[in-house]
C-alpha cells in the first residue's frame, strides 16, 4: 500500500519479520482450529507493495484480530486486482472477507452482507475530506482559472475519492471533467512531494487530503500562510471492509467482537501503524449515505451504458463548490 508519510516510512520487510514473530508467540499453545476464512485486498488498498510482502502482513493482521483463547483460524489471504475479480469471487463464494475502495464497493455491493461494515479510524474519524490548493499570490480565483493549468495531486488509499468529487465539483461549474480541463495530471507518492511544488510555484494547483495538508502545516507553518484552498470536500469514507452476503461462521463472530481491541495488542498496534489507521469500528451501511450521493452524482454525470466514461462535456451548475 502506498501511504501518505511525511518522514521516511519504515521499512515493510522489516514489520513483516517483528509482526509475524508476534503471530508465532500467538499461536503458541493454541488448539489449532478446521475454521478458515478467505480474505481479500484490493489492490488499491494495498498499492504498490511487493505482494509477497502484502500477503505476509495481512495474513498476519488477519492471524492477530481473529485470534481468541483456545482458538485458530487457518487465513488465506488474497490480492484482487479490480473490481471485477472481486465480484467474480464473491459470486463463487471463493472471498469471506473483504477490503475495497468506496467507489468498487458500487460493482459488487448486492454480493455484501449489509448488515455491518467495518470502517477504518483515522484519528477519531472514518472519513476524508479533499481540498483543491493554490498560493495565496496566485492569480487564480475559479475553478474555471485553472483551464489548462497543471494538477499536481496525491496517491494512495486514502486518496481513492479525491478524482470523483473533483470530477463532480468541476461539472457542476460547468467545466469538463478533470483530465481533460488541466493541461498536466501528475501524481505524488507522499503529500509534502504535492504541496511543496505549488508552495515553490513550480506548479499550479494540488490536491490533497485535508488531514495531510494539516499535517505539513503544523511542521512547516508557512503552508498555512502561503497557501489557500480554492474547493474544499465534505467529509468521504474512502474504503472499508465488509463480509460476504450469507456468510455463516463463527469467524464472523469473533472478528466482531474482537475488532475493537485490536488496537490493544502489540502487534495490531504495529499494523494498523503501517495502514496509517487508528482503528477498526462496525457500523451499519447507513453510515455510507453522503458519500453514496457522491459517487451516484458521478455515475449520473460520467457513465454511458454501463462503463464510465470520462467526456470532456459540459453541465449546468446545480451546486456551488465549498469553499474556504
Amino acid at each position: 500500500m502506498q501511504i501518505e508519510h511525511v518522514t521516511k516510512p519504515v521499512k515493510l520487510r522489516r514489520w513483516v519479520v517483528v509482526l509475524l514473530a508476534a503471530a508465532m508467540c500467538l499461536k503458541a499453545g493454541m488448539v489449532q482450529a478446521n475454521e478458515q476464512i478467505n480474505l481479500g485486498f484490493s489492490r488499491s488498498i494495498v498499492g504498490g507493495v511487493n505482494e509477497n510482502d502484502a500477503l505476509a502482513v495481512i495474513k498476519v493482521w488477519a492471524t492477530e484480530l481473529m485470534v481468541s483463547e483456545n482458538y485458530f483460524v487457518n487465513v488465506r489471504p488474497k490480492i484482487y486486482g479490480d473490481a471485477g475479480e472481486m465480484k467474480t469471487a464473491l459470486q463463487q463464494n471463493l472471498v469471506d472477507f473483504i477490503c475495497f475502495n468506496t467507489n468498487e464497493f458500487f460493482d459488487f455491493a448486492h454480493l455484501l452482507d449489509q448488515e455491518k461494515f467495518v470502517f477504518p479510524v483515522y484519528e477519531g474519524s472514518m472519513t476524508e475530506g479533499y481540498l483543491l490548493v493554490i498560493r495565496k499570490n496566485s492569480p487564480i480565483e475559479t475553478l474555471e482559472d485553472l483551464k489548462g493549468r497543471s494538477l499536481i495531486f496525491s496517491k494512495n488509499a486514502r486518496t481513492a475519492l479525491s478524482f470523483i468529487w473533483l470530477d463532480v465539483e468541476l461539472a457542476r461549474a460547468g467545466l469538463p471533467v478533470t483530465e481533460h480541463f488541466f493541461n498536466r495530471v501528475k501524481p505524488a507518492g507522499k503529500v509534502s512531494d504535492a504541496l511543496l511544488p505549488i508552495f515553490f510555484g513550480k506548479e499550479d494547483a494540488c490536491l490533497v487530503t485535508r488531514r495531510g495538508f494539516g499535517i505539513m502545516a503544523e511542521l512547516n507553518p508557512q503552508i498555512s500562510h502561503q497557501l489557500k484552498f480554492l474547493a474544499a470536500s465534505k467529509g468521504y469514507i474512502p474504503g472499508f471492509l465488509a463480509f460476504r452476503k450469507n456468510y455463516r461462521s463463527k469467524i464472523k463472530e469473533v472478528i466482531l467482537n474482537r475488532i475493537g481491541l485490536w488496537g490493544q495488542t502489540f502487534a495490531g498496534h504495529q499494523i494498523l501503524t503501517i495502514f496509517q489507521t487508528d482503528g477498526l469500528v462496525p457500523k451499519p451501511s447507513g453510515v455510507l449515505g453522503p458519500t453514496m450521493a457522491l459517487i451516484k452524482e458521478h455515475r449520473h454525470l460520467f457513465s454511458h451504458g454501463n462503463k464510465l466514461s470520462r467526456p470532456a462535456f459540459k453541465a449546468k451548475a446545480d451546486a456551488p463548490s465549498e469553499r474556504k
